[in-house]
């Protein structure tokens, strides 16, 4: 049960993460259009919005199904 719990939260987290980050480059675009970072590309961003926006889901999700394949075994 909490490893399911544990999965559907990995998931969650992964779609908040991704329509976060549609949303900040659409607003960034919507601002400068002409700007470096407008194509949305990762490899465009700052260290900092690349930590933030790509490497912190990242690490929430793997620890999520992390725990949730423990909780699993341990069931």
């Amino acid at each position: 049960m909490l490893s399911n719990v544990l999965f559907a939260l990995a998931a969650l987290t992964g779609v908040c993460a991704m329509l976060v980050y549609g949303y900040l480059v659409q607003l960034a675009c919507g601002y400068a259009p002409g700007a470096t970072s407008c194509s949305g590309a990762p490899w465009d961003l700052t260290t900092d919005d690349r930590f933030w926006l790509i490497g912190m889901p990242a690490i929430a999700i793997a620890s999520l199904l992390a725990l949730g394949v423990l909780a699993r075994r341990k069931a």
